[in-house]
């Protein structure tokens, strides 16, 4: 059957056969058929043992990949980011060795049912497409381990995802996702979780107690509030909440104790957590541009904190544990309500970097009402936010 195909190709191609394998006149038939004879198979492959075991087809202009793909049933790796296709052939299917799939910014409105049949594909990557749904074949695949369907329009995460048993990293960012189904909860494995730029208006409560769920992005969607199941995340490092319609943090969040990184900015908060300190290892906390009025003194025992962001809230004074924060590097504080600020606070020696030899501040007060602070208070902040005094409100309101 093999030479039937490498006649059929050859006589496509149009040249001599010499010096050339099977699996080249393929590749080479694809090239020519998209107009790319300037193209040499050898730039775009890599081969063992006389077999193509990779395809990078990425950013040639492809309009098609013909159905004499089916001959290259050696391939592990096949990559067409950055092109034209409108439709992949059903002859992928015949690509069973095949473990990773790019198809990125391509015109592609639907994959082929018969992706079901790579049964060893483990990556699959189909960014920046026109996909509406994706093919029940596609949840049989159990040894898919990283899937990006960002910049599509999927409308929903089915219960049918369960079935990726073996999923480590779901990136569906940018879509019309509007609903997460409650019994996505088999997902045993799932580290990432990125659901960015979508119309969610709540997530699963099950979600939450995803034994190895490490990062969550929830980034500009629609969330009025969080489930108190969020505590159960007992894995959590990242939380990315920022641009929704947040109005309270459940008190619950303290017992996501390994929290390193979270954003809420954007939403709308008068408070903190009063417990907030539980989180001990957090590293980076930003709630700017919301409507928090008062801080906890509980926020001093954020030990490990380097980045406090609280620009553009109504905050009008800061309690004196901040001053406790000593590995905070950087300061945000711009944009506020502040008539003073606490007299320890010049504890706080390491909020400046460096760039080549010189010193630069990362304290932020800004447009504050900070008119009449103590001298040392005074020296420190001009230490690390040089001319701060003319850039406060010191006779209108704010």
């Amino acid at each position: 059957m093999k030479k039937i195909v490498f006649l059929v190709i050859a006589a496509f191609v149009g040249g001599s056969m010499a010096g050339y394998t099977e699996d080249s006149l393929v590749v080479r038939f694809i090239l020519d058929r998209n107009n790319r004879t300037d193209v040499a198979v050898g730039s775009v492959t890599d081969s063992t043992r006389g077999r193509v075991t990779d395809a990078y087809f990425m950013q040639l202009g492809l309009t098609e990949l013909h159905d004499t793909i089916r001959a290259l049933d050696a391939l592990m790796t096949l990559n067409c980011e950055n092109n034209q296709l409108a439709a992949l052939p059903d002859a992928l299917g015949a690509l069973e060795a095949l473990r990773s799939l790019k198809v990125s910014h391509n015109k592609l409105s639907a994959l082929p049912s018969t992706i079901g049949k790579c049964m060893h594909l483990i990556r699959i990557e189909a960014d920046g497409n026109e996909l509406v749904q994706l093919p029940d074949e596609l949840f049989t695949l159990e040894r898919v381990s990283f899937l990006s369907l960002r910049n599509n329009r999927l409308q929903q995460i089915s219960q049918q995802f369960d079935n990726l048993s073996a999923l480590r990293f779901l990136y569906v960012d940018y879509n019309e996702i509007a609903a997460v189904d409650e019994k996505v909860t088999n997902l045993t494995e799932l580290e990432v979780l990125s659901l960015s730029n979508n119309r969610l208006t709540w997530i699963p409560a099950g979600l939450c107690r995803l034994p190895k769920l490490r990062k969550v992005d929830l980034t500009a969607n629609m969330l009025t509030d969080l489930p108190d199941e969020i505590g159960d995340c007992s894995a959590l490092t990242d939380l990315y909440l920022s641009d929704n319609r947040l109005a309270v943090l459940p008190a619950t969040i303290r017992d996501a104790v390994n929290l390193q990184w979270l954003y809420v900015d954007n939403n709308k908060l008068k408070e903190l957590p009063e417990d907030i300190g539980n989180l001990n290892r957090l590293q980076w906390l930003s709630v700017a541009g919301n409507r928090i009025t008062a801080l906890p003194e509980d926020i001093g025992a954020l030990k490990e904190l380097n980045v406090l962001s609280l620009s553009f809230n109504r905050l009008e004074s800061l309690p004196a544990s901040v001053s406790e924060l000593r590995k905070l590097r950087i300061l945000r504080l711009n944009d506020n309500r502040l008539t003073n600020l606490p007299d320890s606070i010049v504890k706080l020696d390491n909020l400046s970097f460096e760039r080549g030899k010189v010193k630069y501040g990362n304290l932020q007060i800004e447009n504050n009402r900070l008119c009449s602070l103590p001298d040392t208070v005074a020296a420190w902040a001009e230490t690390y936010c040089t001319g701060w005094r003319e850039k406060q409100q010191c006779t209108a309101g704010k």
